[in-house]
């Protein structure tokens, strides 16, 4: 059993006996009296104090709600909070709940899908790897949709042990992976472009027609780092599943 002010991580998200600090999402806390019967307490790390609004803590809600599709600012109509709260909250959870790399995958699925940054008359790309056997995401990178931001993502998994690379035939693949391990088949990518779905439908700001887009690369990261733990506990539940 964790100690009772100790934040245990299940899957995807942080759950806590205790309450955490609703600003910097801290288990460090100590109680700071009582206002009109309810208890107050402060956080050791922000010097905040506040007042726990339910036995459930918003800012698990807050990623729960993002990661199901929800946009920011309804979440902040939904819990009374504001959209500049939560974003700073999916930020903080996804800094403590970024996983670790496998150090072997037999088979990586390669693609981009484009997004809007700043408007939605400016796209950007999304580049992603996926283990094709666990359906994983190993790694990701944004930016352009060139050689140069997909140096970056192979620079990031070339330490993932593999047998071959999957990807379609855009250019700059051939460019990039090993001829040795690198096939372009069109029909070996059908994966990761299941994940590429899964990732709009998800994520509101990934949505083709929306209103939704993203202001900022650290919000697009901390997004697919969230619903990265969200597809690894799902794929952890399936094999529990099957081994029981």
């Amino acid at each position: 059993m964790p100690h009772h002010n100790e934040i245990t991580r299940t899957g995807t998200f942080v759950y806590t006996a205790n309450p955490v600090c609703q600003k910097c999402i801290s288990s460090k806390l100590v109680k700071c009296g009582l206002i009109k019967g309810k208890q107050r307490f402060m956080c050791k790390e922000c010097h905040s104090r506040f007042i726990p609004v339910s036995p459930r803590n918003k800012p698990n809600k807050c990623v729960k709600l993002y990661t199901e599709g929800s946009s920011l600012r309804s979440i902040g109509r939904l819990l009374g909070i504001s959209h500049v709260t939560a974003m700073r909250w999916i930020k903080l959870m996804a800094k403590k709940l970024r996983p670790p790399n496998p150090t072997y995958a037999r088979h990586i699925e390669i693609d981009e899908l484009y997004f809007y940054l700043g408007s939605k008359k400016k796209k950007r790309w999304l580049w992603l790897a996926i283990c094709r056997e666990t359906k994983r995401i190993l790694g990701f990178c944004s930016g352009g949709r060139g050689t140069k931001t997909l140096q970056k993502l192979y620079n990031r998994i070339s330490p993932i042990q593999c047998e071959r690379y999957y990807t379609d035939r855009h250019a700059p693949f051939a460019k990039v992976f090993p001829k040795e391990k690198h096939r372009n088949y069109p029909n070996q990518t059908n994966t990761i472009e299941g994940i590429n779905s899964a990732v709009r439908h998800y994520l509101a700001r990934f949505r083709r027609r929306s209103k939704c887009y993203s202001k900022s690369i650290a919000m697009v990261e901390a997004s697919i780092v969230l619903l990265s733990c969200k597809f690894s506990e799902r794929q952890e539940n399936k094999e529990l599943l099957y081994l029981s």
